[in-house]
């Protein structure tokens, strides 16, 4: 049986602190709803549309099976399903209750060591790695630009933004790293 190398996921709570993937703001593409996942509890979550358009472009549609479970999954299922599958995971609302529940349930399926994860807000992903140092953040295109902004122009020493170790202990997928079999 093929398995991905990895995953990438982007994270909600809902209204009763269960931890939701799902990639969109609001449910409105995938189910119809204006509402947002915290909105909801999570046995109350609409089910997923049949038929969806990607957003990557109009003409672009996925349609489920009839075995496909239209329910929105939870990330300890991803977990469940995908127990050596490397994860990239992105807190797209990243309260400090949402930092634990989700660093929390990385340590419970002790996946610290093939997970990392990210914030576009700063100052929460400085909290991740605060209260989780040892699950790896990924870097943010911002903080790429600004380091290297900050080293063209010499003012390395003036930067404070977070340094490569606070924010971007990130590893390769596996994938990347293994040599092709020669056929």
């Amino acid at each position: 049986m093929n398995k991905a190398d990895a995953v990438e996921m982007d994270l909600y709570l809902t209204k009763d602190k269960q931890v939701a993937v799902f990639h969109d703001a609001t449910l409105k593409r995938m189910a119809n709803s204006q509402l947002k996942i915290s909105d909801y509890n999570y046995e109350d979550l609409p089910l997923l549309l049949r038929t969806t358009e990607s957003h990557y472009g109009e003409n672009l549609k996925y349609t489920a099976t009839e075995s496909d479970t239209l329910k929105i999954p939870l990330l300890s299922e991803v977990f469940d399903i995908a127990k050596d599958v490397e994860a990239y995971i992105e807190l797209k609302d990243p309260t400090e209750e949402t930092i634990q529940l989700v660093g929390n349930l990385i340590e419970k399926y002790k996946r610290a060591h093939i997970t990392n994860w990210h914030s576009s807000i700063y100052s929460q992903a400085k909290r991740m790695r605060q209260l989780f140092p040892h699950i790896a953040l990924w870097v943010t295109e911002v903080n790429v630009a600004v380091l290297f902004l900050s080293l063209l122009l010499g003012l390395c020493l003036l930067y404070t933004s977070p340094s490569p170790r606070d924010l971007s202990t990130s590893r390769m997928p596996s994938s990347a790293c293994k040599k092709k079999k020669k056929k």
